[in-house]
């Protein structure tokens, strides 16, 4: 096709953004970064955003990231700092950024520069190339070069730019994909990870068969004996101790049974010298007796015992406030409840417990292809595996998943799901998909447009494509889309992070030493977690694909191979 043919067939209106660079300039005062906008708008291209940052090398960075990564863009332009200044720094800022360079725009600009101011010309820095699809252009911070630039070089060949721009990185139609510049390792991804398990607060009032699993916020003080009588520990008859001394199966002691007490009973009467009563395990001790006798170690006609062993004061007696004693601290906050605990306090008659609210978990399934189960598949579709496989560890692990209706892969349903999420009082979001590479992965591009990126890439296999970030103050994870993949990094991210919100303790891991059946390949540069079966005392790889969730369902653990 020749040039003539590719201008035409190149996109009329592009999509720009302008970043002015500059310690001093205002709106009202950047005359380069103005320029730009007006020849842009002039033209009929859609100016997307325009910026101005002063000449610091990571404020210039994130500022030109921030176009880069936002899908739609199709081309950042920045005015000033390509001089040789000390403060001059924007040429190594975008140098570093750029995947491809196109050394003509420089070479063409400065030769037309010196028709213009002569030699001087040749301290201009002006550079353009190719960022993760994105066309990034540096031009001076004058007007004058600015719009020599721009009528020039840059307008008439911008669309024929950004059209090659998409053959080279996406499909033709205004898609990019962006490749991880870096990777952090799983170390410091937990550290980041874990500095945002701020504990929760918020305290609630619960019933106890509720209250399993769940933190103590405020503790527990007996305010009463439990047992709240003494009882019989064993099934037998109350005696008088002093009645039974020499007592053996040659010579047994000899009493009078004058009666029976159950358990929730007490006594209608006493127990005197020379007398018993039948009691059963549990029921208080009446009066007067101060011990009980085994009924195997009994013999009995009719109302007449004989007792075939001596036995001491207390003996088989459960004593009051053994258990619990009244004015004792049972419990404290911080305590995780366990089934025992619970018990301990209803063994005090109390009814509810104060403990601390559970982190609620909000679900993002994103995806085109994803569709709820129960429902029948599309050519293309598959069912949403992650938001059961997120749930069920979210609950495993002290918290509140709420699954919302799976969104499409658009920034702007995108964002709107996140707002509403974030109005309910979310305390961590979870995205699972979109997370990667892709034109349609716009996990991370919602999250640097609705609050900060603190990673995006780990050094793990698998689950490399995962995010971490804040929205204000919810933290948000954006998990990879294959099934393996997200629930591995939800055991490796989320777990920790929900049981630091939750106030419950590390979770621990069970380690057993065995053979390796065979040979375990690892890749170059990444952390591998390999899932295994044990068969036969020995190690066997279960790992299939990332995608495929009988790498996790069908294998008893993981191996565990370091960078």
């Amino acid at each position: 096709m020749s040039h003539i043919a590719h201008r035409a067939a190149a996109p009329k209106t592009t999509r720009c953004r302008v970043v002015t660079v500059s310690d001093t300039r205002t709106e009202e005062t950047d005359r380069g970064g103005g320029a730009i906008v007006e020849l842009l708008s002039g033209q009929g291209h859609d100016v997307a955003g325009k910026a101005i940052v002063p000449d610091d090398p990571a404020r210039v960075r994130d500022a030109l990231r921030a176009g880069i990564e936002t899908p739609d863009v199709d081309v950042v332009i920045a005015t000033g700092g390509t001089g040789i200044t000390r403060r001059d720094g924007t040429y190594e800022v975008v140098a570093a950024l750029l995947d491809k360079r196109i050394d003509g725009f420089g070479e063409l600009f400065r030769a037309l520069s010196y028709e213009e101011i002569g030699p001087a010309a040749m301290l201009s820095r002006a550079c353009a190339g190719l960022a993760e699809g994105t066309i990034v252009i540096s031009l001076p911070g004058s007007e004058n070069a600015v719009r020599l630039a721009m009528t020039k070089l840059i307008l008439p060949e911008l669309g024929h730019m950004v059209r090659e721009a998409r053959r080279v990185t996406g499909d033709g139609r205004g898609t990019k994909m962006r490749p991880f510049r870096e990777t952090i390792p799983i170390d410091e991804a937990l550290r980041i990870v874990g500095d945002a398990a701020r504990p929760l607060d918020r305290t609630a009032r619960v019933g106890l068969t509720e209250a399993s699993g769940r933190v103590l916020a405020a503790g527990i003080v007996a305010d009463r004996d439990v047992p709240p009588f003494d009882r019989a520990a064993m099934d037998g008859y109350a005696v008088v101790a002093a009645d039974m001394v020499g007592a053996s199966p040659q010579t047994p002691a000899q009493l009078q049974c004058v009666g029976t007490v159950h358990t929730g009973e007490v006594a209608a009467r006493g127990v005197g010298r020379g007398e018993c009563l039948q009691i059963a395990t549990g029921a208080p001790l009446p009066d007067g007796a101060d011990a009980v006798v085994m009924v195997e170690q009994t013999d009995r006609r009719g109302d007449a015992v004989d007792v075939f062993t001596a036995v001491q004061p207390r003996q088989h007696i459960g004593r009051r406030g053994a258990d619990i004693a009244a004015g004792q601290t049972v419990l404290r906050p911080g305590d995780v409840l366990t089934p025992s605990r619970v018990g301990s306090i209803a063994a005090l008659g109390i009814a509810e417990a104060t403990v601390y609210d559970r982190p609620r978990v909000g679900i993002v399934s994103t995806g085109d292809e994803i569709i709820e189960p129960g429902q029948p598949l599309a050519p293309g579709q598959i069912y949403d595996i992650n938001r059961f496989t997120l749930g069920a560890v979210i609950a495993e692990h002290g918290g509140l998943a709420a699954a919302h209706p799976i969104t499409g892969d658009s920034l702007e349903a995108l964002g709107a799901a996140v707002d509403a999420i974030i109005a309910q009082g979310t305390d961590v979001l979870v995205f699972s998909g979109g997370s990667s590479v892709g034109e349609r992965d716009l996990t991370r591009d919602v999250l640097r447009r609705k609050g900060t990126v603190a990673f995006h890439g780990i050094a793990v296999k698998p689950g490399k494509p995962t995010a971490f970030g804040h929205i204000g103050a919810t933290p948000v994870l954006g998990m990879p889309g294959y099934p393996t993949s997200c629930l591995s990094n939800a055991y490796l991210l989320l777990v920790p992070l929900l049981r630091g919100m939750a106030r419950l303790p590390p979770h621990r891991t069970r380690t057993v030493t065995a053979p390796a059946a065979h040979r375990f390949n690892s890749v170059a540069n990444r952390h591998q977690f390999y899932s295994v079966r044990v068969v036969d005392g020995a190690a066997v790889g279960a790992f299939k694909a990332s995608g495929d969730i009988t790498s996790m369902s069908q294998a008893d653990g993981y191996i565990e191979i370091p960078m």
